[in-house]
């Protein structure tokens, strides 16, 4: 099972700044957030994600398309139970 702390280490973000962006794991681009250079930076989109956390993002972006804003969750960490407990249901209702 994917655990959160996967999630977090592994995730590619997006750091745009005046002019370019990069992109790299939260421990590579995190810096930027710090000197005032970034401008933005938010989570790449599923496909650019490492191929063990496509489905999470999948999922993920899949609520926004398929709820109504009010029950649309946000945060990484707020989504994270949520998409463990379909995961485990799914799991054993295919046995």
């Amino acid at each position: 099972m994917l655990t959160f702390k996967t999630i977090e280490k592994d995730t590619i973000w997006i750091a745009k700044m005046q002019g370019y962006r990069t992109s790299g794991t939260y421990d590579e681009v995190s810096h930027l957030l710090k000197n005032g250079e970034c401008r933005d930076f938010d989570v790449a989109c599923s496909v650019n994600q490492p191929k063990h956390l496509q489905k999470f993002y999948e999922d993920y972006e899949a609520q926004f398309y398929n709820k109504p804003i009010e029950e649309r969750i946000f945060l990484l960490k707020d989504f994270y139970p949520v998409w463990a407990k379909t995961q485990i249901y799914l799991r054993n209702a295919a046995v």
